[in-house]
């Protein structure tokens, strides 16, 4: 499954992930963002 996210999406999910306390929503928030930037490293090799 592929995520896109623009860079509005990814910026508010960052300050999502830094204004959140609870750990699981936390990691709920960093999983996508996670993955969008696996993709985009994977394709600058």
């Amino acid at each position: 499954m592929e995520i896109k996210l623009s860079k509005t999406e990814k910026a508010e999910l960052e300050k999502r992930h830094k204004k959140e306390r609870e750990g699981r929503v936390r990691d709920r928030i960093k999983a996508p963002l996670l993955n969008e930037s696996r993709i985009t490293n994977f394709q600058d090799f």
